[in-house]
């Protein structure tokens, strides 16, 4: 194996280094869209991950032609597979990071919820504005580490601090119905949030580290990730396929002077027929 790795270096770095590339223009496109409308977004994200299918089914078609002569010539045998085996290697980072998340989403310890309670013991429905934006914004649940209720009032308790994922960095002022201002303690002083989140344990970084690689090396299938499955950590595992089998597909075809796509140009072999002539 490692022998086939290093006489087909160049074209596994070049897969790789097609899907970064790739995977920065879905990066760009999924952050200009995602914020016109949940339709276009999705299908921006569709053409992006389409469109890295083909070029992967492109350039080892190009690999395919390159090793036809021999082959038809009898001057090499045939690997049906070598295409196959190719995509694999490139993709090999995407199937480990994949692997993991999937794996170690096992192990998570999410945030317990958590209730707002006033002086009385009556819950408060929470609120939060946004420096800058007088709005109301409801908080649909609270969540934190220990799950310990949060009180309006200091009690000897622990001042606590209100995130959201969509104001990350940001301070964020909790509010009752009425728009008063509250502050909020804990037993624990853990920060609450609006989304629950896996506790910091020792899985965490062997979920975290390798989800966020995939996310962005895989930024082309963002789209259809969240808008279609829910961002669910078993897509990681779906990811590599379709490119996988692009490649397989496009030097087997190729070696086998074959088109499946006859309708779309393929301009290198079209370079080659022209020369021949």
């Amino acid at each position: 194996m490692l022998k086939f790795i290093k006489s087909n270096s160049y074209n596994i770095l070049m897969l790789f280094l097609t899907q970064i590339a790739m995977a920065v223009f879905a990066l760009v496109m999924s952050m200009w869209t995602s914020g016109i409308s949940p339709t276009i977004f999705l299908a921006v994200g569709i053409f992006g991950a389409g469109l890295y299918v083909y070029i992967v089914y492109l350039k080892m078609r190009e690999v395919g032609a390159d090793d036809r002569p021999a082959v038809v010539g009898n001057r090499a045998s045939a690997d049906l597979l070598k295409g196959l085996k190719i995509t694999l290697c490139a993709n090999a980072l995407n199937i480990l990071c994949g692997v993991m998340v999937f794996v170690f989403a096992f192990f998570l310890v999410y945030q317990q919820p958590v209730k707002v309670v006033d002086e009385s013991g009556e819950p408060v429905e929470l609120y939060y504005t946004v420096p800058g934006d007088e709005t109301l914004y409801p908080t649909t649940g609270l969540y934190s580490d220990s799950g310990d209720d949060v009180y309006t009032f200091d009690n000897g308790k622990r001042l606590v601090t209100l995130k959201t994922r969509y104001a990350a960095g940001v301070s964020l002022t909790p509010c009752d119905p009425d728009g008063n201002e509250l502050e909020l303690y804990s037993l624990s002083g853990d920060t609450v949030n609006t989304e629950r989140n896996a506790v910091d344990t020792w899985a965490s970084d062997l979920y975290g580290v390798p989800m966020v690689t995939a996310t962005f090396i895989e930024s082309m299938y963002k789209a259809i990730h969240v808008s279609v499955f829910g961002n669910a950590d078993w897509f990681y595992l779906v990811m590599p396929i379709p490119a996988i089998i692009a490649g397989a597909l496009g030097y087997y075809m190729a070696l086998n002077g074959k088109r499946i796509l006859f309708f779309l140009p393929e301009l290198k072999e079209s370079k080659r027929k022209r020369a021949r002539y």
